[in-house]
């Protein structure tokens, strides 16, 4: 038998929270990838923070 693993990136626990009902319907683990550096989670800087990395197509390391 195979295992499974559900790698997911939430940023305020909306996909943490699929991620985890998904492994546990497939009887895998899960493992959350981490930014270095963590991403504002309210307020209009969220999205303005977003939107420059998208316009400048950067990745978060």
């Amino acid at each position: 038998m195979s295992k499974s693993l559900v790698i997911y990136y939430s940023l305020e626990g909306n996909v943490e929270f699929v991620a985890k009902e998904l492994a546990e319907e497939l009887g895998a683990d899960t493992f959350r990838v981490e930014t270095v550096k963590d991403y504002p989670k309210k307020g209009l800087f969220k999205y303005f923070h977003g939107g420059k990395d998208v316009v400048f197509n950067t990745l978060p390391e």
